[in-house]
């Protein structure tokens, strides 16, 4: 009678996998047999099962669709501000150098 009950329940998930795939529900697919061994054990209605199984594919649908248009809004790439650099402590150290006089031009003077 369990080699039956095997038999059919690999059926059954055969089967759901098949619509899963044919209605494009992924997440139902990769989760409907974890979810209903978790749903046995609680001892959930079907209606229980159904919805949570839902409610998982709903959440994954909206975290993917969240993914998905943040990279086709193709945002520019996050630019942190790097600390300062010890320029003026470098400078500090350097001994004092006198400038040049600036060249003026003499207007007139051959």
């Amino acid at each position: 009678m369990s080699a039956r009950t095997n038999a059919q329940t690999a059926a059954m998930e055969a089967l759901i996998e098949a619509h899963a795939t044919e209605l494009k529900l992924p997440t139902v697919k990769a989760r409907f047999r974890a979810m209903a061994t978790e749903a046995t054990r609680e001892q959930q209605t079907p209606t229980a099962y159904l919805a949570a199984l839902l409610q998982a594919e709903m959440a994954e649908r909206a975290e993917r669709r969240e993914r998905r248009r943040l990279l086709e809004a193709r945002f520019p790439a996050i630019k942190r501000r790097e600390p300062p650099r010890a320029r003026t402590r470098r400078r500090a150290l350097r001994p004092h150098r006198a400038r040049r006089p600036r060249r003026t031009r003499l207007l007139g003077v051959a």
